[in-house]
């Protein structure tokens, strides 16, 4: 009797461990084929992230991390408000539905020849390897992982947008917008001579954290800190590759900048576009950065000694 019961004991105890083994085995299939259903192409967080590469037939984008700063193609600082977007989307972006069987051989082809090849990385470690493309003009936007053939519908939930867009921004686009890397605090003397009017060169010194402007002798502080803060803060509408007729395009003013760090010391020009009507203008930047900015930054840069002279009671 004792060997029988002993002998239940056991056989119970198989059993029971072979029913969690038969659970456990349909709980990680369920589980998989539900991912295989839908992948997961989101981000639970972009904190680790350290490269995103962007690569078409057009395309070829690297946004990397090193020092704590974020960089386009390992030359110009990324703009954080595109970081911010590139970043929310990676986050929020979602499956939709698989495309239909009908469908999917031809959008998992055009996906791999005409889409946005995109990787994710976390040091070495691949966190995202994915194809974007879609129909921007029915707003419909496609991810297909690198090493599949099933394409799927995404989006960002609450929101009607092209989610691949982002995904085929041109590097000048990705680039921080603010032109200008010194501030009031290290700033010795700015230069600014208005091409129309040569006799109103404007001389802006710093003594301390004192500044005057050469030529006027009853100075309106707040006037000139906003003049000062104005070129500080000047921002590009987008940056362009060199023009190839720069030599038409009409000189209007040049600025220089002497500042206590001398890698931030620079000589800027600005052009009216020979045959352009759109009210823009192209800024050069010692003579390597293209930029245009629009009519406002330039009425604001256009100012003579007299606009700085503190008003008679």
């Amino acid at each position: 009797m004792r060997k029988n019961h002993k002998l239940l004991t056991i056989f119970l105890t198989l059993a029971t461990l072979n029913i969690a083994l038969l659970f456990l085995f349909k709980e990680n299939n369920v589980i998989k084929e539900s991912n295989n259903d839908k992948p997961d192409f989101h981000l639970e967080s972009t904190e680790g992230i350290t490269q995103i590469s962007m690569i078409s037939d057009t395309l070829n984008v690297m946004l990397s991390k090193a020092n704590n700063k974020w960089l386009v193609n390992n030359n110009y600082e990324l703009d954080p408000n595109m970081k911010a977007v590139l970043f929310s989307v990676l986050k929020d972006v979602r499956v939709q539905r698989a495309v239909n069987n009908t469908q999917k051989k031809k959008l998992a082809s055009q996906g791999k020849i005409n889409g946005t090849h995109v990787k994710i990385m976390q040091g070495d470690k691949i966190l995202r390897d994915f194809f974007a493309f879609g129909d921007a003009n029915n707003q419909r936007s496609y991810f297909l992982n690198a090493t599949s053939e099933e394409p799927y519908l995404v989006h960002l939930p609450g929101y009607e947008s092209y989610v691949t867009g982002i995904f085929g921004v041109n590097p000048n686009d990705w680039r921080n917008r603010y032109l200008i890397k010194s501030t009031w605090e290290t700033i010795k003397e700015i230069s600014i001579n208005n091409v129309a009017h040569p006799q109103e060169e404007i001389k802006i010194k710093a003594d301390g954290r004192l500044f005057s402007i050469d030529g006027v002798a009853n100075l309106n502080t707040e006037k000139m800190m906003a003049y000062i803060e104005g070129i500080t803060n000047m921002q590009a509408i987008r940056f362009i590759n060199k023009p190839q007729n720069l030599g038409d395009d009409k000189l209007i003013m040049s600025i220089k900048i002497d500042d206590a760090q001398q890698k931030n010391n620079c000589q800027i020009e600005i052009f009216a576009f020979a045959d352009d009507k759109t009210k823009q203008y192209l800024l050069v930047k010692n003579k390597s950065t293209y930029a245009i900015i629009d009519q406002n930054t330039l009425n604001g840069l256009i100012q003579n000694k007299q606009a700085f002279e503190q008003e008679k009671n």
